[in-house]
């Protein structure tokens, strides 16, 4: 189960799971499955997705994915065409990370606020060639405007910048 490896991988997994059957598509990969729902496809002994019963409540997307993998396709947005068409070179892959204080350490933000302190960017050229720009403010005071301005330096003054969600 989920204790076998949260929060450490136990270092015994190997010689408890030796006898088990390599899964192709284990139901515990479904996108955000609560553990509830994982007990729920146990009791049912359902542990590949493509034997998700139909009529299982899945969210959308986890029901996309189960659609996908019984017909054996991708899947791929009807926007996706347009979006690309629109791209322009170079394209910046941008990916940061925050913290969140329970107890506001900065002027003007609030419990939980998300503090941008990180961020890692795959620069690629039309050609496919990509260059890898990172940065990490290491002071303990606001880092909001040190990382601002070393973003706009990295990402230049062209291109598109891809995200792995609005998050970002």
């Amino acid at each position: 189960g989920p204790h076998c490896s949260v929060p450490y991988k136990c270092p015994y997994s190997a010689h408890c799971t030796k006898d088990n059957v390599a899964l192709n598509y284990p139901v515990g990969k479904l996108p955000r499955i609560s553990p509830n729902k994982l007990l729920q496809l146990e009791k049912l002994n359902v542990e590949e997705i493509n034997d998700i019963p139909a009529d299982f409540a899945l969210n959308a997307m986890q029901a996309r994915v189960r659609e996908c993998v019984v017909r054996g396709e991708d899947w791929v947005s009807d926007g996706l065409a347009g979006a690309l068409a629109n791209i322009t070179y170079p394209v910046y892959h941008l990916d940061f990370e925050t913290f969140m204080p329970a107890v506001p350490i900065y002027a003007g933000t609030h419990p939980f606020d998300p503090v941008p302190f990180l961020y890692s960017i795959h620069r690629q050229t039309q050609a496919g060639e990509t260059e890898h720009f990172e940065h990490l403010c290491r002071a303990s005071d606001d880092p909001h405007r040190e990382l601002a301005e070393r973003l706009i330096a990295d990402l230049g003054d062209h291109g598109s910048v891809c995200v792995y969600s609005a998050f970002e």
